[in-house]
C-alpha cells in the first residue's frame, strides 16, 4: 500500500470511529470532536469541515489545549 492509499483509508476509517464532543474538554462550543487512537495519540476533528489534527497528549483536555494554543490562538 502506498502513502496515498493509506491516507485515503485513514480518512474513510475516521468516519467510522466513535467521536466525542470537545465541549466537555474545554472547547467553547460543539465545533470540534475528539477520538483517542491509543498510545497518547488523539485526533481532533472539526465537525463541519472534517479537518483532522493529530495531537500527542496525555488526555483529551490536553490535546484540545494544544490545538487551541497552536492553531486557534
Amino acid at each position: 500500500m502506498n502513502a496515498d492509499q493509506a491516507i485515503q483509508e485513514c480518512f474513510q476509517a475516521l468516519d467510522r470511529v466513535r467521536w466525542r464532543d470537545c465541549k466537555d474538554e474545554g472547547a467553547p462550543d460543539d465545533t470540534f470532536e475528539w477520538y483517542y487512537a491509543e498510545n497518547r495519540l488523539y485526533v481532533i476533528r472539526h465537525k463541519r469541515l472534517k479537518t483532522c489534527f493529530f495531537v500527542k497528549a496525555g488526555s483529551p483536555l490536553d490535546a484540545f489545549g494544544k490545538l487551541r494554543a497552536r492553531y486557534l490562538g
